[in-house]
């Protein structure tokens, strides 16, 4: 007695003594094989495990960061670099008025 079953891997039940071995063989490949292309559509349609964003999250915040880093390094480098000038330019200003190379009405802005 044989009842087909709805789909394309599907198959029907039939009783041990009408097989032979070949098609029992065959109808047991037969289901290796449906089960193993269930199992590739399955993991095709999951989506990726939460680890998996998470982790990719984790990679763009620390880009995002050190780039942030690197542009406040950067930004404070030339401040230091601008604070320093003037502060020496000062320092320079200071020490020919107190040597006494000249006076602070005496220097044009074009000696320091």
């Amino acid at each position: 007695m044989i009842q087909v079953m709805k789909g394309s891997y599907h198959y029907a039940k039939v009783q041990a003594y009408y097989e032979s071995e070949e098609e029992k063989r065959h109808r047991k490949a037969q289901f290796l094989i449906y089960k193993m292309m269930e199992k590739a559509d399955s993991l095709s349609k999951r989506p990726p495990p939460l680890k998996v964003r998470v982790c990719r999250l984790r990679v763009k915040i620390g880009r995002k960061i050190r780039r942030l880093r690197n542009k406040m390094q950067f930004a404070a480098y030339f401040i230091k670099v601008g604070i320093c000038g003037q502060l020496v330019g000062q320092l320079k200003m200071v020490k020919r008025v107190l040597l006494g190379r000249g006076t602070i009405a005496s220097l044009s802005p074009a000696s320091y």
